[in-house]
């Protein structure tokens, strides 16, 4: 049962990196200011680094 929930929530997940990215292509159109840019690129690094995690654990 564990494992049909992870891989439900990895399918969830993946829906919502979609919506990110078609959010960020949309946004950089409307050329965001500095300050709104780097704390993007911020939470990004974090996404990331929780991405980095969850591929060491498996």
């Amino acid at each position: 049962m564990k494992t049909v929930y992870v891989q439900h929530l990895l399918k969830v997940l993946l829906e919502e990196y979609e919506d990110i990215d078609y959010m960020l292509e949309a946004l950089a159109a409307e050329k965001p200011n500095r300050r709104d840019s780097q704390k993007i690129r911020h939470l990004l690094s974090q996404l990331s680094q929780e991405n980095d995690k969850l591929l060491s654990r498996f």
